[in-house]
């Protein structure tokens, strides 16, 4: 794992896989390529963790270093198989490969990069016994830039669905009392890093319209800045400003907390541009929130459209805004999605995501 604090899904994910997984066959060994909180985090699972610092691949001594240590540290623990949990991981476990190390590389794919640049690009011309992906879309975009010479499983992330609860929860009243949301309007929200591709700004966009029929209705955008787009929320702010929404729209910033933001809500949406998977779309689901998810990506094996959930297309602000009116318009038919959508959560608790790792690492590992 190249980072060692979480900022998004993927790390989540790492952290939930290993918490769910540990009491297996399999015998868990995580290598960070920086020290953080992560270590330990991972380490209070009573899984060994060990750092192998490596920086940018432009300093080749400490590349060269960083790889060789990988390889000495499989040789001497016997490690068969090193999975790549991102890019990067990916090309410091090849590498290695290619120096003696004995373990099989295999790339975690969570993320859709199609054309492939940089890092990606690389990873690409490296060694692989195997592609894991998030979702069904992202494995099929993979395999496709492998020309299908690697073999290939779909590994779905799970979330905590005990903890996405509403019988855990308290209810959305007190939620929003807690949170200084306005007790008895429609609260629409999303949840995410501020980056473009989320589509945040779509949902200001959808507000207008919304209002047209339900004047009172807050939007809630949930989430801190991203360091690659640290601009993105002043263009957020601008939006708000320009169509003289400030009133009816919050900006939260970082929030550890997501749960209970989630269950203030009336409907969630997550209307990104070809997303990848979409864990907080299960954990709205898991609480039984009508959603609407991007119409591109993971979310299609998430989703049927019209019985658990709806979809949107990217920057499409009309689709959004209909959606949320679809649902604000028919509580009882709202109340039904909610349901079957907490049903559908169920297939993607931790279990089932710890399942789907080690099912592909035991066929992966198969001479």
């Amino acid at each position: 794992m190249p980072v060692a604090e979480q900022r998004g899904g993927s790390e989540k994910y790492l952290l939930d896989m290993l918490r769910a997984g540990r009491d297996t066959e399999i015998n868990w060994v995580v290598i960070l390529l920086e020290d953080g909180p992560m270590r330990a985090q991972i380490a209070a699972m009573g899984i060994r963790v060990e750092v192998i610092t490596a920086k940018k691949f432009s300093k080749i001594g400490q590349t060269i270093q960083a790889t060789l240590r990988i390889k000495d540290f499989c040789r001497k623990n016997n490690i068969g198989m090193v999975i790549g949990w991102m890019t990067k991981g990916h090309i410091y476990g090849s590498i290695s490969r290619l120096l003696g190390s004995p373990a099989l590389p295999v790339h975690f794919q969570h993320g859709y990069a199609n054309p492939p640049g940089g890092f990606d690009k690389l990873a690409l011309s490296l060694p692989v016994a195997g592609v894991l992906a998030c979702s069904r879309f992202v494995l099929d975009s993979q395999l496709a830039l492998y020309k299908n010479k690697a073999r290939g499983f779909v590994a779905y992330p799970g979330v905590a669905v005990d903890e996405y609860s509403p019988a855990t929860l308290p209810s959305m009243e007190e939620c929003r009392a807690k949170l200084g949301l306005p007790a008895s309007v429609p609260v629409i929200g999303t949840v995410g890093r501020l980056q473009h591709w989320k589509g945040m700004h779509t949902l200001i966009d959808a507000l207008p319209a919304i209002h047209a029929k339900h004047p009172d209705a807050h939007v809630v955008l949930v989430g801190g800045t991203h360091a690659l787009e640290p601009d993105y929320e002043a263009f957020l702010q601008k939006r708000i400003a320009d169509a003289g929404l400030q009133s009816h729209v919050r900006v939260t910033g970082f929030q550890s907390n997501i749960a209970e933001w989630m269950q203030a809500m009336s409907v969630f949406v997550h209307a990104s541009n070809t997303e990848p998977f979409g864990i907080v779309v299960i954990e709205a689901m898991a609480l039984g929130k009508p959603v609407i998810a991007g119409a591109q990506g993971g979310p299609r094996e998430i989703i049927t459209e019209g019985e658990n959930g709806l979809l949107a297309g990217f920057e499409d602000a009309n689709a959004v805004a209909n959606g949320v009116l679809r649902y604000l318009d028919d509580p009882g038919w709202a109340r039904q999605v909610g349901e079957k959508a907490r049903v559908r959560a169920q297939d993607f608790s931790l279990a089932h995501c710890a399942e789907g790792v080690i099912n592909a690492v035991r066929e992966l590992g198969k001479k």
